[in-house]
C-alpha cells in the first residue's frame, strides 16, 4: 500500500511503472544512511556532548534545540566570558547512532487483535549529537566544537514553539549582576 512506501528509501533502482516489493523499499535507518535525511541547503554536524550540556541526554532524534555558546574573548584585564544565543529551533538528526526516523515507541496488535503501545526508553549513554544546520551556522559549531567543546550547549524546545525568539544581547557576569532581582515575578 502506498503509505507503506511514502518516506521509504529505494534499496535498488526503480523504474517507472515498476511493481515495488517489500525488498525494494527501506525504511530510513542505519542501513540507508543519514544523508537521506537531510534538508536541501543543510548541513549535519556533529559533535560531543555529555549530559551536563544536552539536558541529561534526554534530547532525543526529531527534537528541535536551540544552540548556546559560551564564549572567551580579549586578554588580561580585558578578558571576557560571555553566553550567546547561536541558533535556534535547530533539528536533531541523530543522538549516537540514533538516527531522526527511529520512532520511540511500538505499535503492536495482542492475540486478541487489541492494539498496544509500547514506549522504548531510548539511549541516554550518546556522546555526541547531529545536528541539521545552514553551512554558515556549521562552520561556527565547527570551530567551538574544535577549540572547546565543552563552550558549545544544547536547550530542549517545546515542538510546537517554532517562533524565532529576537536577537538577545549576549549574557556576562556584570549583564546578570546588573539585573534587577524582581521578587514572585515570573
Amino acid at each position: 500500500s502506498i503509505p507503506t512506501v511514502v518516506g521509504g528509501v529505494a534499496a535498488i533502482p526503480l523504474k517507472k511503472g515498476q511493481t515495488l516489493t517489500k525488498n525494494a523499499i527501506l525504511e530510513p535507518g542505519p542501513e540507508t544512511g543519514m544523508a537521506i535525511q537531510v534538508s536541501p541547503g543543510k548541513r549535519p554536524v556533529t559533535i560531543p556532548t555529555t549530559p551536563e550540556r544536552a539536558n541529561a541526554n534526554l534530547i532525543r532524534p526529531g527534537d528541535r534545540v536551540d544552540i548556546f555558546a559560551v564564549v572567551d574573548s580579549g586578554r588580561g584585564l580585558n578578558q571576557k566570558r560571555e553566553v550567546t544565543l547561536l541558533s535556534q529551533d535547530v533539528t536533531v538528526l541523530a543522538t549516537g547512532a540514533n538516527i531522526n526516523n527511529n520512532l520511540p515507541r511500538t505499535i503492536e496488535k495482542d492475540p486478541s487483535g487489541r492494539l498496544i503501545q509500547t514506549t522504548h526508553i531510548g539511549d541516554t549513554k550518546y556522546t555526541n549529537i547531529t545536528l541539521e544546520v545552514k553551512a554558515e551556522e556549521a562552520q561556527d559549531i565547527i570551530f567551538l566544537a574544535n577549540t572547546n567543546a565543552s563552550s558549545i550547549i544544547l536547550v530542549l524546545r517545546n515542538p510546537n514553539d517554532r517562533k524565532p525568539l529576537p536577537r538577545m544581547p549576549a549574557s556576562s557576569a556584570e549583564s546578570i549582576q546588573s539585573r534587577t532581582i524582581g521578587l514572585g515575578a515570573g
